[in-house]
């Protein structure tokens, strides 16, 4: 593994911040804690910087709510500040994770995400006539702080850069145990979370050699031309997971069936000649475009980001294929 130096600089420039702080407005610009931060932004980005290079530093409590997308969730939101520091973290820090992933990783990378995980995920239900689908209980409630830390920091040389991710990691959430548990909501987390199970991305493909396999975040499936075979990737996948991550598989969520049945992946029911979108998602689809629509509304989403919404949905319905779903959402949600 390769240890990478030089970063400390990159993370404390600027410019870095100048640009963690657009990403953070991006959609956002109607939030009244983004509005605060921006009446003096200049300040308050030189604040941050400042308490980063004098080692003062220390991150603010989180505000938290509750979400149904689509089981109840606890959404852990980080003051402005933090995000903006996570934000040049990550833009600095994430590509080099990455080098050490494999191209079975569909979540949270540029060039990956949902709609080319599917797409490849159509293509393994096409090759194999088997898959196990399984995914870990509570995956970033359950994320051991010093097991994390111990895949992380291995990556970076810099003391600074290493304390810096150390303190983002370590910050507590409330609600979870003390040392363990990332909050669902920062940037940093689902960098972290991806990089967590990195580990397990290669032992299947080169200790347990699966023919086929996917994960996005914490769903993975591994394909096989047998049963006995996903039995096989399923038990050692299990004792990995335990062993090596302090993870344990949602039981009553695993799924181990013929291809021909249908692998349900990302809100989508993926057949060898078809895939069809699952009720779930499709309700789920139409609530959040009602949402969007009451915030642009209400000022707290700007049009600009409610167009951005409609064309990403438009570019679901482009890459899978369903035709009326979009007006209909549309329709719905003006209703």
């Amino acid at each position: 593994m390769k240890s990478h130096g030089g970063l400390w600089a990159k993370i404390t420039a600027p410019e870095s911040f100048r640009s963690a702080w657009v990403r953070v407005r991006r959609g956002h610009a109607g939030s009244e804690s983004v509005q605060e931060f921006a009446g003096n932004l200049d300040a308050n980005l030189a604040a941050l910087r400042d308490d980063l290079l004098d080692g003062r530093y220390r991150p603010g409590e989180y505000r938290q709510f509750r979400v149904n997308d689509p089981k109840p969730r606890t959404i852990s939101c980080a003051p402005v500040r933090d995000r903006v520091l996570h934000h040049a973290l990550c833009g600095v820090v994430a590509p080099l994770l990455e080098l050490s992933f494999t191209e079975d990783s569909y979540a949270c990378r540029e060039g990956k995400g949902t709609h080319r995980a599917c797409r490849r995920a159509r293509d393994l239900v096409r090759s194999f006539p088997w898959y196990c689908k399984f995914d870990v209980r509570h995956y970033f409630d359950s994320i051991g702080h010093d097991r994390l830390l111990a895949v992380v920091l291995p990556h970076f040389r810099e003391n600074e850069v290493r304390t810096l991710i150390e303190t983002v990691v370590r910050h507590p959430v409330p609600g979870l145990p003390e040392g363990s548990g990332l909050p669902i909501g920062n940037l940093t987390s689902q960098w972290f979370a991806n990089a967590f199970l990195s580990g397990f991305d290669h032992f299947a493909k080169e200790s347990v050699r699966v023919p086929g396999y996917i994960r996005y975040m914490d769903d993975m499936v591994v394909f096989a031309e047998s049963k006995a075979a996903c039995w096989q990737s399923l038990s050692a996948a299990e004792t990995w997971l335990r062993d090596e991550r302090g993870l344990e598989l949602k039981a009553e969520a695993t799924r181990l069936a013929p291809a021909s049945e249908g692998l349900p992946f990302l809100g989508l029911r993926i057949y060898p000649a078809c895939w069809r979108l699952q009720r779930q998602r499709f309700m789920r689809t139409r609530r959040k475009f009602a949402r969007r629509e009451r915030e642009c509304a209400e000022g707290v989403m700007d049009e600009k980001r409610l167009q951005a919404c409609a064309a990403a949905a438009d570019g679901a319905v482009r890459w899978f294929g369903f035709k009326n779903i979009l007006k209909t959402q549309m329709a719905w949600a003006a209703g």
